[in-house]
This record gives structure tokens, sequence and C-alpha cells, in this order.
């Protein structure tokens, strides 16, 4: 296998990277969605006959029973070494590299998406606003704490200590300073934070129906219009082209 597409984040490896128009702020409350865009229908024709082949996986990489020994690659976040194939599949160390992401024919430059990633946050309402902030800044800047951080930090300097740490990089088979340092400068910032989980309608309108046989571009017209519906329910006005 070369991939899966049955996760509930599935979406941002694939859509977000190739910069699909799926939930793009346009205006200060107002949501662009369009997944007819050539944006989006470029990546699903291209996962269909892969789908099809069963070379990429309409199974989640987390679901239980999933068989990780299958997999060749996977196209997803840096995290993915450490928590997909070390601690889910057990793969051995030295078996598995990093690599840049892929970039379409006639494009110069090469986009990612974003998976996970902790937010810390402070409540407006702390009695505590001097040492919560002072905690806050400590937890997402310090090196030293930084450099024995689970998964590879947001902070640039933190990321060059995490990289650092032999514990962090003697996983791979090679050294994945480059690619990560570069990949994390590579996220598409089209894809905007809103108040609504893209989880929900990836999980609701799309993941059932390629579980059914359905091809994913197919999917399309329900899945923009299951996100439509949740940005409408919190508030957005939403254009479609």
């Amino acid at each position: 296998m070369i991939g899966a597409v049955g996760d509930t984040n599935s979406q941002e490896s694939y859509f977000w990277s190739s910069q699909c128009p799926a939930q793009q702020l346009v205006g200060n409350n107002t949501l662009k969605v369009n997944l007819s865009a050539p944006d989006c229908t470029r990546m699903s024709s291209l996962l269909d006959p892969l789908i099809a082949d069963k070379s990429v996986s309409t199974q989640g990489f987390f679901t239980q029973g999933f068989d990780g020994s299958k997999v060749l690659m996977a196209v997803g976040p840096s995290w993915y070494g450490q928590y997909l194939f070390n601690s889910a599949f057990k793969t051995p160390s030295g078996e598995i590299a990093a690599s840049s992401p892929l970039k379409w024919d006639g494009e110069s430059t090469t986009a990612t998406g974003d998976v996970g990633g902790g937010v810390w946050m402070i409540s407006s309402h702390s009695t505590n606003l001097k040492a919560a902030t002072a905690l806050t800044t400590w937890l997402t800047t310090s090196t030293d704490n930084l450099q024995n951080a689970p998964t590879y930090p947001a902070y640039v300097a933190g990321a060059k200590a995490w990289l650092a740490n032999p514990t962090n990089r003697n996983y791979f088979a090679d050294d994945v300073s480059s690619v990560f340092l570069a990949a994390a400068n590579e996220v598409w910032t089209g894809w905007s934070n809103t108040k609504f989980s893209d989880a929900t309608p990836w999980s609701n309108a799309v993941l059932p129906a390629l579980t059914a046989g359905k091809s994913l571009s197919s999917t399309l017209p329900a899945w923009q219009t299951a996100i439509v519906n949740e940005a409408k329910s919190v508030g957005y006005t939403v254009v479609t082209q």
C-alpha cells in the first residue's frame, strides 16, 4: 500500500496539500467552499484508480486490525515516523526515511497539509495570567523542553534542537533534518482554522461512501454540502465560487 484515506484527517494530508479550497477564509466571517475547483478534482482523480486497485486503502492507518506490514510509504505528518511506523506498525529502526513533498506538473513550489499538532490556550478568565503566559511561553519555546518533545515542534529553534537529539533522529534510515525543516514552511495557508472541525464533514459524507465502494470523486458534492452545512451552523457566510 502507498497510502490510506480512511482516517478522519486523511483529507488534510491529501486535499490540503493539493491546495483545494475546502474551507478557505476569504473575509472576516466568510468561508469559501469549492470542491469542484481543479485543485480539488485533481487529487480525487489521482486517488480514484489507486483506491480501486487497493494500493490506497479505504481503511485508516489507525483502524483496529489494519495491516501495517503492507505499507510501503505514506503521505502524512512528521509524527508518522514514531507514532505510525514505529509504535503502530512496529517497523524496525533504520528501515524508513522521509522525503520532500511532491510537486504537481507545471508547478514550481510544493505544499503540504497540517495534520495534528498541540495548541496551548490561556483562558481570559484566569486569575493567573502572568504565570499562565510564562508557562505557555516555556512549553512552546524552551529548547531544553522541546528537544525532548514527543513530536516535532513548531518553534524553529526548538525544532532544530529536537532534530539534534539522537533519540529523535536515530529511528530513521538517514538524516531527515533538511526534509522536516523545509516541509514545515510549506504548509498551505489557504485551508483555514475554523469554528468547526473539518473531520466531521469528511467522516460523515466521504468515509461511508468509500467503504461502500463509491469513488472519491463522486463524493465531492456531498462533502461540499456537509462542509457548507457545518459552516452555516456556526455562523459563517459561505461562498462556493
